[in-house]
């Protein structure tokens, strides 16, 4: 019972520690630096009291294994560092700036993975872009935000109304526009979709309140950008927009006005052959640089123009120089950081603005599946006559077509599995299915403690049955040189199982002939079916008391 018992002990232990290890990665601390190490000695422990027959080989390969770990782990950081600083994607964090691909030339690539669902309310259409971030100080590629106070988040006001709290986009508002910022009549769209700790939320420009989303706290800057602190990794919550105001602050002196000086010249000049600084109506200014980019421009996601926005000795012309003079062709960051330094020159405050294009995988659909690949940039003008931002893009409208509607067959089947791992989420967290929840969770945890049993009890069967199965059911004959059996295993130690009784004695040191001929006799005794004689039971039994004598001999 010995063996079933360790073997139990092991198989009990065995899951514990692999269960322990797997629930620890899921958690929040996972990226902490003791993580790993802890891993390594727990795992090392495992070991040390499962009394592997392979002790040393295992701590080697152990020892391998972390070092491999240690070696992947700081690699991947690595490549998301570089891909986050350099590559085509954007902390989700970094709401202050942003490092554009304006000046390096190549295919930009982006995945197809979902980032967020859009599910439109009563039929109504939704909003054609969501801004997650704007911006207003550009140099040398890159775009921050800032302020003369400094850039600061702050809460964002709520209200209760028939005991649901909205979260209110715009401060200060009055009882009236409170009331009409979480009206039913305002077109309404739910947004689902994983999150983390300050967690751009993507937004039309006019939104004007939401609610249901699982929140510790919700914040905004004076640029509009709202950023989250989820109580839940995943949420989903509906959003209110068309506002008659705007969430945003008016144009701050002089940010939303300024002009690099490597910009200057180039789009001095294009103002100039454009001829709209004269022009005191903004929607002609606005229509004279769209219809210009239109005609004049072509969208590519593999630009030329080549300008390391590291290199300050380098004197030619900007990658924007060069994208507004004699190579026209680039990708929405091009158009809209052109645009709003364009717009700047001719003296219209312009912001630059981040986000996502909503766009249809099926016509007349009401859910909209947001991809990375429908990020987008886009300019947000000041519109001094109404006094309040608006959004213009001057983007040619084919850029959409290369995000290519059609998705690939494996992208499907990750799409469907994302989706039912949200919904299976929110669907265990809501409050309404608790009770199911739990009978849900108890089936589980029983059917799994009924597969654990039963496996435990095959293995104790396998066990039993393997150990009967190798004991000799027959008639056993002794013979005087067993009854020293006993004695010599303190000399020579326990016999190993399926040892014989002849290839253990053999380990004696003593006199070869006595042991040679006192096992022939042995075998003699015990496997000949003649009848043995007297003779040989009397010369065995002499034999075995010189053995005997022998081995006191050696111990002496």
């Amino acid at each position: 019972m010995g063996l079933i018992e360790d073997y139990t002990y092991l198989n009990f232990g065995n899951a514990y520690f692999i269960s322990a290890i797997v629930a620890s990665t899921l958690g929040q601390h996972a990226s902490w630096w003791p993580f790993l190490p802890g891993v390594l000695i727990l795992t090392a422990w495992l070991l040390l009291s499962s009394h592997h027959s392979k002790l040393v080989p295992s701590m080697v390969a152990l020892m391998i294994a972390g070092c491999l770990a240690v070696a992947g782990e700081m690699g991947i950081d690595k490549l998301k560092r570089t891909m986050l600083n350099y590559g085509n994607y954007d902390d989700l964090t970094a709401q202050n700036s942003k490092n554009t691909n304006i000046g390096k030339p190549g295919k930009i690539k982006l995945p197809k993975n979902i980032v967020w669902r859009l599910n439109t309310e009563n039929q109504s259409k939704p909003p054609k872009l969501l801004r997650t971030a704007s911006y207003n100080s550009y140099n040398y590629g890159a775009w921050r935000a800032v302020t003369a106070s400094g850039l600061e988040f702050k809460s964002l006001d709520t209200r209760l109304f028939e005991a649901v709290p909205y979260y209110l986009f715009s401060s200060g508002l009055s009882e009236s526009q409170q009331i009409k910022a979480i009206a039913d009549p305002r077109p309404s769209f739910r947004l689902r979709g994983s999150v983390i700790e300050k967690s751009p939320l993507p937004l039309p420009a006019d939104a004007a309140s939401m609610r249901d989303f699982e929140l510790d706290d919700a914040e905004q800057n004076q640029l509009g950008t709202v950023r989250l602190f989820p109580s839940s990794p995943i949420i989903d919550g509906l959003v209110i927009w068309r506002a008659d105001y705007d969430p945003e602050t008016g144009p701050i002196s002089p940010y939303d006005l300024v002009v690099p000086s490597s910009e200057k010249k180039a789009t001095e000049a294009t103002i100039k052959e454009l001829k709209i600084a004269e022009l005191g109506n903004l929607d002609e200014k606005l229509r004279i640089i769209h219809q210009w980019f239109r005609e004049e421009f072509r969208y590519t996601l593999e630009p030329t123009i080549r300008k390391s926005p590291y290199d300050r000795t380098d004197t030619g012309p900007s990658a924007i120089a060069q994208f507004l003079t004699n190579n026209r062709a680039g990708h929405c960051e091009y158009f809209a950081s052109a645009t709003v330094l364009l717009l700047r020159s001719a003296g219209v405050p312009t912001r630059y603005v981040t986000g996502y294009a909503v766009k249809g995988e099926s016509p007349n659909q009401q859910k909209f599946n947001i991809r990375e690949n429908h990020s987008h940039s886009w300019c947000r003008v000041w519109d001094q006559k109404n006094n309040r931002w608006i959004d213009f893009d001057t983007t040619p409208p084919d850029w959409l077509d290369t995000t290519e509607s059609d998705v690939p067959f494996l992208q499907t089947i990750k799409d469907a599995i994302q989706q039912a791992r949200e919904d299976f989420f929110l669907w265990r967290n809501d409050p309404n299915n608790q009770l199911k929840v739990s009978i849900v969770t108890t089936i589980v945890a029983l059917s799994l403690t009924a597969f654990i049993v039963y496996r435990l009890w095959r293995s104790k069967r396998k066990v039993i049955t393997s150990k009967k199965s190798s004991i000799f059911e027959g008639n056993v004959i002794q013979t005087p040189l067993n009854s020293i059996e006993s004695k010599l295993t303190k000399h020579l130690g326990s016999r190993p199982i399926g040892q014989s009784f002849a290839t253990w004695l053999m380990q004696l040191k003593i006199d070869t002939s006595i042991l040679n001929e006192a096992i022939s006799l042995h075998q003699r005794l015990r496997f000949d079916p003649a009848p043995a004689a007297q003779t040989d039971q009397d010369r065995l039994v002499e034999l075995t008391k010189k053995i005997e004598n022998e081995v006191k001999n050696l111990r002496c």
